[in-house]
């Protein structure tokens, strides 16, 4: 990767909070509360179901608002670093509520890592709930509740995660419908695994302000066109794509042909710890092995704050 990219401010619009949690903050929070550590290989899952036991692990973790306040430092250190000066991380409240936790204590912890870590730089964390597709409709609109009843500035929206099935998007239509009237930002994750015609359902419907990974988009010229007119932008994970099995090998990845047809895309890392990744190690992957070149990763890198809700 050329070396201005290290150096270049960065923003990042497509990144879990739960999937930013590496192996040595794991066995910090695990200490504190008498539990096994984790070896470094923890992550070495094969498919999205293993990836999911992962993110279990990880929400039994997170308890106390303490260990929110360490989620919340340690994540905005770590986007520091790459001169990432402006991101919109993903945060799923009403799974952690589940699990047990408050509300309260969550905000709390989360506010007070993030102002410590912002303050004397440039640096901003923004947040979008998300709605989980494993949950019932009443988890989205519990969530727009949350959202409602808080009134916490640093939350601009939600977005709709998860794997994808069959028939999960028409019953969110009205979700989204009262998240749109109430103000929010709106993302869904859509055509990571599923059809083109999924996506162009989720498009219809959610009328989301941009779409989460995106892939089978390519499939379809009418799905192209209609997120070249409507400027709803992808934001694309390949390593992530590629670790979980959304393609075979990274030279099957759209999003070279994607930006060449007039696509809006930016680029992130979805769960950089689950994945080993980083905003420059993507970089460095659509560079040398995508074979995108300069004048396109500086219109990815604009992208991140273009299409930005809060920057």
């Amino acid at each position: 990767m050329p070396d201005w990219c290290h150096t270049e401010p960065k923003a990042e619009l497509h990144i879990h909070l739960e999937g930013s949690v590496f192996p040595q903050t794991l066995n910090r929070l695990a200490h504190k509360k008498g539990l096994p550590q984790v070896a470094e290989d923890f992550y070495d899952f094969r498919d999205f179901d293993g990836f999911n036991q992962c993110l279990m692990h990880v929400l039994g973790l997170l308890t106390t608002e303490e260990d929110y306040y360490r989620l919340a430092l340690d994540f905005t250190d770590r986007q520091a670093s790459q001169n990432i000066i402006y991101t919109e991380a993903f945060f799923m409240p009403y799974l952690h509520l589940v699990n047990g936790g408050h509300f309260e204590a969550i905000k709390q912890g989360l506010e007070a890592g993030f102002k410590e870590a912002e303050a004397g730089r440039q640096v901003r964390v923004r947040l979008l709930f998300n709605l989980p597709r494993g949950l019932d409709r009443e988890a989205g609109f519990k969530t727009l509740e949350l959202i409602e009843k808080y009134k916490w500035d640093r939350v601009l929206g939600i977005d709709l995660a998860g794997k994808e099935g069959k028939g999960d998007i028409a019953p969110r239509a009205d979700i989204f419908a009262k998240a749109r009237s109430m103000g929010l930002k709106t993302v869904a994750h859509a055509g990571e695994f599923s059809p083109a015609s999924q996506m162009a359902e989720t498009l219809r419907l959610l009328k989301p302000h941009r779409i989460g990974h995106g892939l089978s988009a390519i499939n379809d010229e009418k799905v192209i066109e209609t997120l070249i007119k409507t400027g709803v932008c992808l934001e694309m994970a390949p390593t992530s794509n590629l670790l979980l099995g959304a393609v075979g090998d990274i030279s099957d990845h759209p999003l070279p042909q994607l930006l060449q047809k007039g696509v809006k895309v930016v680029l992130n890392t979805d769960d950089p710890a689950f994945f080993k990744t980083s905003l420059n190690r993507e970089l460095d992957l659509v560079h040398n092995e995508m074979q995108v070149s300069e004048k396109d990763l500086k219109r990815l890198i604009r992208n991140g704050f273009e299409q930005a809700f809060g920057f």
